[in-house]
């Protein structure tokens, strides 16, 4: 019985190690795609600013949401692209786990990356285009 738990015991125990990484990096994922999505959909609807306004409106927006949300990320870059139709937000960030490489099984995530847009909708403009194109 002791040499069949020496035996099993570092395939269970790496196989919980691989879950709860597998848990982590899935979590911080889907926090980074969220945060880069509010903040861009959050910028796409201050029409009535400059483009330089929004965009440091949208970093702004990042640092507020960003507030003790992940776990173990750290020399984040992000990426702010306002133009006259979108918002576009991209984030980078690097995950510092000790046990997140698996050379056997060809992983690395060590490095998440997130990419958001939102079409920027002007109201009277789009009233415009709607009557146009209904003729009314």
């Amino acid at each position: 019985m002791t040499v069949e738990a020496t035996l099993v015991y570092p395939f269970v125990f790496g196989g919980i190690i691989f879950t709860i990484c597998l848990s982590i990096y899935l979590y911080n994922a889907a926090v980074l795609n969220q945060i880069s999505y509010i903040a861009a959909l959050r910028g796409s609807l201050q029409t009535d600013m400059s483009q330089k306004e929004i965009k440091s409106y949208v970093s702004e927006q990042i640092l507020n949401l960003w507030k003790e949300k992940t776990l173990f990320i750290t020399q984040t870059q992000e990426t702010i692209t306002v133009t006259d139709a979108k918002v576009e937000v991209t984030i980078k960030g690097k995950v510092n786990l000790p046990f997140i490489e698996f050379p056997f099984l060809n992983l690395n995530w060590k490095e998440l990356k997130t990419d958001a847009k939102a079409g920027i909708i002007h109201p009277v403009n789009r009233i415009r285009n709607t009557r146009r194109l209904y003729g009314s």
